[in-house]
Formats: structure tokens, sequence, C-alpha cells
């Protein structure tokens, strides 16, 4: 009885701690932030409250955000309004910078305000929301941007979760627990200023050195994303677990890009749009992997699941929905299930499923509609070659226009199991091909030419415009995408 009531004790004595009104605990007080517009919460939480000026806003949202990672204040909360930000920096924060609601609050980040230069002599990515290392969130809220850097070139990312910087002398791993949840970005356009929305890398993978590991997760929840170069992109390590869910993404050249990563990472219920492309561009994809080093990390995970992919083309543009993956001088073992997406498609360049120099990926139970050169593509490029790739209990194959193959085996790719029952007109030429129930297809001389390069827009292909080997990974994979 005595323990039970000492338990008790305890739990209420926590519990008034925990409610107490932040100056009741706290030996930092917000003196130092702009008392007409950063406040504690009037209601008795633990939260930092910021206002908007009505015309530059950074140094009130990152007064907050410094009081709050130096005091583990768990929420700085931007109240309904529209605040301006050039660039915001937190290290180590453990909580959450949220809106009101992603309706009423909007954060713009200023054209031509972030001194991107000046981040990059740092060891910094440029960047317009940079968390690094620790768990933060961003939550509840539109971020608009247009042009951010002064210099007008590209800013690399919006949104930023890293670690140390590239040129601190401490070298080791860097840790983060990142997520973005009900944040709707917009960007200028897939040619604009804004490269990618949403990354997580080490900041040497940008700018090599010894800091180039970043252990740890993202998530990215019920949001959305429009019009920038790429999505999501990121370069995690260790088993990274990164997860991409219930997220749209709207007129970006890649939806997701995965580079030189080990991560076990799982995108579903999502759903990518991607229309004819602007001439500054190459192609599109809305899930991509790339491996850009010479000794990427040896191998990683993905699962992309219940998805919808809607790409149409009326240009002859190329658009792979799914395209892993492109390796360069070194390659990776990427682990791959693509089960129960639907495929939307149209354009003679489109195709659903590219896969690239992988051993055992697993295509299954995923319906195609529309046309397409081709709805699965099995190759080989840089191995001597591949084989186990599984192809089971899809749908719609029977009914995919335009090319003269529903799946493409390619040579060198070896073993690759079709089942039954999927009525898909195949054009093998594999080995050792285990092909249930299918129709044969001559040789399609379209799909080899876009294999070669050689695609009948000039410019568009992928496999004809190699990454150049770089320590920026997440730059090669953007500017695949991105005609010089």
């Amino acid at each position: 009885m005595f323990l039970k009531n000492t338990s008790k004790l305890i739990s209420a004595v926590f519990l008034l701690f925990l409610f107490l009104p932040l100056s009741s605990w706290a030996q930092v007080s917000l003196d130092d932030c702009d008392n007409d517009f950063v406040f504690e919460a009037t209601d008795g939480r633990i939260i930092i409250d910021v206002f908007p000026t009505g015309s530059d806003d950074t140094a009130n949202i990152q007064c907050a955000l410094n009081v709050a990672a130096n005091l583990g204040v768990p929420i700085v909360r931007l109240s309904p309004g529209d605040f301006n930000i050039t660039s915001l920096l937190v290290d180590n924060f453990n909580g959450s910078l949220q809106g009101t609601t992603r309706a009423s609050t909007r954060l713009f980040v200023f054209s031509n305000g972030i001194d991107c230069a000046a981040m990059e002599s740092q060891g910094l990515t440029p960047a317009a929301i940079k968390f690094s290392r620790g768990e933060p969130s961003l939550k509840f809220m539109q971020v608009i941007a247009d042009s951010p850097c002064m210099s007008g070139d590209s800013i690399e990312t919006l949104i930023h979760f890293t670690g140390k910087s590239a040129f601190d002398p401490s070298c080791g791993n860097s840790v983060i627990n990142g997520r973005v949840d009900r944040v709707d970005i917009f960007g200028p356009g897939r040619d604009g200023d804004v490269d990618i929305a949403i990354a997580a890398a080490a900041e040497g993978d940008q700018f090599g050195g010894c800091n180039d590991s970043l252990l740890g997760g993202l998530k990215v929840n019920f949001s959305s994303i429009s019009n920038t170069l790429a999505g999501i992109a990121t370069a995690m390590r260790a088993g990274a677990q990164v997860d991409i869910n219930f997220t749209t993404f709207n007129q970006t050249a890649v939806g997701v890009g995965i580079s030189d990563s080990n991560q076990s990472t799982t995108i579903t219920t999502n759903e990518f749009f991607s229309d004819d492309l602007e001439p500054s561009l190459s192609s599109s994809v809305g899930i991509f992997v790339v491996a850009t080093l010479a000794s990427p990390p040896a191998k990683t995970r993905l699962v992309i699941d219940n998805n919808k992919f809607n790409f149409n083309s009326t240009q002859n543009d190329l658009m792979n929905a799914i395209r892993v993956s492109e390796f360069d001088d070194g390659t990776q073992a990427v682990s791959l299930a693509v089960t129960n997406n639907t495929f939307n498609l149209s354009g003679s360049n489109t195709t659903g499923v590219w896969c690239n120099d992988l051993n055992n990926p697993a295509i299954s139970a995923n319906v195609f509609n529309g046309s397409g050169i081709a709805a699965i593509v099995m190759e080989v490029t840089e191995l001597a070659s591949v084989s186990g790739a599984t192809i089971t209990a899809n749908r719609g194959l029977g009914a995919f226009a335009e090319g003269d193959s529903d799946i493409f085996i390619g040579s060198g790719v070896m073993q690759t199991i079709v089942g039954p029952g999927q009525n898909a007109i195949i054009n093998d030429n594999g080995t050792d091909s285990e092909l249930l129930s299918s129709t044969p297809a001559d040789n399609d001389t379209r799909l080899m030419a876009v294999l070669d390069g050689k695609t009948p827009k000039a410019g568009s292909g992928i496999s004809g415009n190699r990454l150049s080997n770089r320590a920026d990974s997440l730059s090669a994979l953007i500017k695949q995408f991105r005609k010089n």
C-alpha cells in the first residue's frame, strides 16, 4: 500500500510540474525576444506563441526556437496569419515548430532574402528552415517560396533535416529524427529556383569531408508538395527509417529521390501528379533511386505500396512513375517491393516501373491503366547480370496500349518469373525466364532506343544522361532532371 500511494504522489507532483507556466520552472525567460510578438502561452501550457509583425518575422521565430531548444520547451506555435522569414536554423531542438492550422498559418520565404553563398561558406547547405540534430517537427502550416537566394541561384532545399556543419572538426555521425506533418509546400514551378522541398541528408553529403553520415529517421505525413524540382530527397545511413505517407506530390520533376542511402524506406498511400514538362527539364520520375558515389553504401531497402501515379505526357516526354535505380561508378544492392499501386499513365515515352541493375525485385498486385512505352522494364547497364525478379498478380497489362511490350526483359536479366493470369505481352531478351500465361512480343525497337539513350525527343533519355561522380549526391540527383 505504501508503494502504491508513493507512486500516486510522484505522478501527481510530475503532472503539477508539467503544467506549470514556463516562467515557473525555467531559469531563462523570453526577455531577449520581442515581447510584443513572442509570449508564453496564456492557457498555462508550456508553449511559446509567436504572432506576425507584418514585416520580417525571422528574428522573433528564431528567438523562440532558441529558447525552446535551450529549455526543452516542446512547442513553438505560430498564430493564424502570414509570417515572413529569410532563414531559420535551430540545433538539437526536441519539439515542434507549428502553425495553428495549415489553412490559417502561412510562412512565406522572402525572395532574394537568403545569403546562400554565406551558408555554403559555413559548410551548410542553403535552406530556408534547417533543423540540425534532435527530434524536430514542422506541423500545421503552409510554406511558400519563390526565389529565396540573394544570388538568384536555386536554393538547395527549403526544409532541411541534417547534422553538424560539414566543416565541424569533430568528425562523426549525426542523428536526427525529423517529422513533417500536415504541411503544404508551394514552390515557383519545376523549373524555378527551389530544387528540393524537404531533404534529409548530412552536410558532408553536399560538401564532402568526414561529417557525411546522417542517422535516425524522417517521417512525412498528410502533407502536400507542389511545383518544386524535387519533392523529398533523402540520403540517410545506418538503416535509417524513412516513412512517407498520405502526401500529394503535384508537378514535381522528382517526387521522392533517394541517393547513396542506407535506409529502410516505406512510401505508402501517396499520390503523384506529373504532366507535360517544361523545356528546361529532361524527364520526370515519381520515385527515383540513384547511386552517384564511387563507393555508395552497400545496400538500401525500399517498399512502395498503395500509391497512385498519374503521369500524362502529350509531348513525348520521358516519364517513369518508378525508376530504381541509376548507378554511376559505384553500385549497391537495392531491395525493392512494388505492391498494390495504381498507375494511370499516358504518353509514348511513359513507363510504370523501370528496374535497372536490380536483383530480386518484387512487383505484385499493381493496376496499370492507360498507355505508355511499357508498363514494366527490367534492364542491366552497369552490372554483368541480375536475377530473381518476380512479377505477379498485376492487372491491366493486356490493355496497356502504345508500346509493343507490357513487360520488357532486357539482355543480362536472368531467371525472371512472370506469374499467370496477367495477360501481359512480354518482350523477353533475358535468360532462363519463367513466363506463365503470357504473350510473346517482337523486339521493341522504340524501347530499345530509350534504353540506349536515344529517345525520339532529343535530350529526354535518362540512360544516355549519366550522372557524374560527385560528393554532393543530392545535387547530382536533381541535376539529372535539369538540363544544363
